[in-house]
This record gives structure tokens, C-alpha cells and sequence, in this order.
């Protein structure tokens, strides 16, 4: 191991992510003399603060110990399969006037893999940006976006983030070891039922909805998918523009990824939300030098490996290809 590369590579990504040493010791808890003492090759990490900075910075830790220049988020650690949550015939948006994405009497829950949806749309942000509002049918899209992938798993209510957890304390997330589930979804399903419906109803007209439809337990809306569009989006004009605000801001996003460590001990990702992975996909992009913007002839979202202003009007490949001009 080339250690003395250490501190090198710590100092690039301290500034890289737009912080300084003070900030980077406060993050983790730590002196901010040690910090700088790492910086300046005048000691060296032990192997538990090594895994603490390669956590922060989502990087390997054979990268910030030198043994490999890769700077792809953890690309030899990553687990291929991500497991996620989505109830099974949700109630059609045609009679769900209040938009709400809950479990019924009439549905179920199911788990099911992202990565098959990865292969029809390469990134699964890319159409949750076109749930941010710019055009009247964007409802409709917030509605169908829950309906393909299925909970964000974190919602505000009330006038406050609360981070609702799908998950109870000992789950980190939905993984499959000897082809078996961690979680039942016997277990997700009562988990998610027994959450008090009434925290998620914001009038009494909705809750009338609830009771009509057997609604029960935790819930999203299309008004929750709507702000947290609108919020990643802001945060993409971000990305394009000044981007070392924006990694400082996105890995406050990155709370909701954990790890656990399969039968060979490798370490694998978790994420108790959707709205998290989505940003570890932002995060991705940004790292590998993939931009995404808005298709002025279709309406969606595309990835260019040309950085550009945002405000200036893009067409993506396929609209190209069909003779779209501008």
C-alpha cells in the first residue's frame, strides 16, 4: 500500500465536496488537528478511521489508500441487485382523486428488483425529475412514477421533514442472502400497516377518502413526489452549475445508505429509501462525468457526457435520430 498517498488523496476529496478541515472533523466527529495531520503525511489512519472516511466520502478504501486511481462510487464493493418495495395494483389515478399511494384491502405489497428497471431507463432519477412541475399532466406523472417503482420512502408532513422509515430499526433494507430474503414481506407488510394512518391524512376530506377506500397505514402522495422532484432538480441546476455546492449538499441525501457484509464478507449497499438511491445515482453521474438535462422536443430527461448550461436548450439522442430540431 502506497500510505503515502493518503494524504493526498484525503485533501482532494475534502475539496472536492467543497469543505474545509473544520467541517470535514465536526462531520465525523473528530479533532481537526488529526485531520490535518492526515493532510500532511505527519501520521497515518488506523483501519476503523479508514472505513470511516471511505463511508464519508463513498469511495473504496482502496482508493483513498492509494492502491487504485478508479474513482467510480465503490465500483468493486457494489451490490449488482437492489430490492425495493411497491404495492401491487395500486388504485388507478382516474379514482384516487387525492393521489394517495397506499395498501388497501384490495392490494399487496411485492418486492422486486431495480436493476430490471435500470435496463429501460438507465437511471431511475432521470423520470423522477419529470415529476417536478412544468406542465399540467405533471399529477398524473408523480402518480404513475409511484406506481412503476413504488414508495420514496421519505415524506413531509405537517410542515416538517420527518423521514418516515419504512423500515423498523434493525432492518437496514430489502437484500437476498442464499436466495432469502432478510425481511419477509409478511413482516414489511404489518410494519407498514401499523403505522398510524392518521400522520399521514392532512384533511378531513382525505381521510374520508381513506376510509372509503380502506386505506391503511403509511402513505405517499403525488404531493410528496411533486416537492421532492422539484427539490432533486433544483439540486441538478446545482450539479451543472457549481458543483462543489452540490456535493457538499447531495451527501446530506446519502444518510439513508447502509451496508451489510454477505456470506464471503464482502460489503454490499442497502438504501432505506428510493429517494436515496436515486441520489447515489446522481452522485454516479456526477463522479463519471455524466450530465443530465432536459430534452426540449420530448420532455424527458437524458444524460450527455457534455457539460453545458442548463438554461440553454438541449435535445436528447432519440429525438435526434427522428429528425427533432430545436
Amino acid at each position: 500500500m502506497d500510505k503515502f498517498n493518503f494524504g493526498n488523496r484525503l485533501k482532494q476529496l475534502r475539496k472536492s465536496y467543497g469543505i474545509t478541515q473544520a467541517q470535514l472533523a465536526e462531520n465525523l466527529n473528530e479533532r481537526r488537528a488529526t485531520l490535518s495531520n492526515y493532510e500532511n503525511k505527519n501520521v497515518y489512519p488506523g483501519f476503523n478511521m479508514l472505513i470511516k472516511l471511505a463511508d464519508y466520502f463513498h469511495v473504496s478504501v482502496d482508493y483513498l489508500t492509494g492502491r487504485t486511481d478508479d474513482y467510480e462510487v465503490n465500483k468493486h464493493d457494489k451490490e449488482d441487485t437492489f430490492y425495493w418495495v411497491k404495492i401491487s395494483k395500486p388504485i388507478p389515478y382516474e379514482k384516487n382523486k387525492y393521489g394517495i399511494y397506499a395498501l388497501s384491502n384490495d392490494t399487496d405489497i411485492e418486492f422486486y428488483d431495480l436493476s430490471d428497471l435500470k435496463k429501460k431507463y438507465t437511471r431511475i432519477y432521470l423520470p423522477f425529475l419529470g415529476c417536478a412541475p412544468d406542465a399540467k399532466s405533471h399529477l398524473k406523472e408523480c402518480y404513475d412514477f409511484l406506481s412503476e417503482f413504488g414508495f420514496l420512502g421519505g415524506t413531509e408532513y405537517n410542515d416538517q421533514y420527518l423521514n418516515v422509515s419504512m423500515f423498523k430499526k434493525q432492518w437496514p433494507g430489502i437484500y437476498k442472502i442464499n436466495n432469502e430474503f432478510n425481511i419477509s414481506t409478511m413482516d414489511f407488510l404489518v410494519n407498514l400497516v401499523m403505522m398510524d394512518p392518521n400522520l399521514f391524512s392532512s384533511s378531513k376530506e382525505e381521510k374520508a377518502f381513506a376510509k372509503e377506500h380502506s386505506l391503511m397505514g403509511y402513505r405517499e402522495t403525488i404531493h410528496d413526489v411533486e416537492y421532492l422532484a422539484t427539490e432533486m432538480k433544483s439540486l441538478v441546476t446545482i450539479f451543472l452549475l457549481y458543483p462543489s455546492i452540490f456535493i457538499s449538499r447531495t451527501n446530506e441525501k446519502l444518510r439513508g445508505i447502509n451496508f451489510y457484509y454477505d456470506n464471503s464478507y464482502k460489503r454490499r449497499f442497502t438504501f432505506t429509501s428510493l429517494l436515496s438511491y436515486m441520489y447515489y445515482e446522481l452522485i454516479e453521474d456526477y463522479i463519471n462525468g455524466d450530465y443530465p438535462y432536459k430534452c426540449n422536443k420530448c420532455n424527458k430527461y437524458f444524460l450527455s457526457r457534455i457539460k453545458d448550461n442548463p438554461e440553454l436548450p438541449h435535445i436528447c439522442d432519440d429525438c435526434k435520430k427522428q429528425g427533432g430540431s430545436l
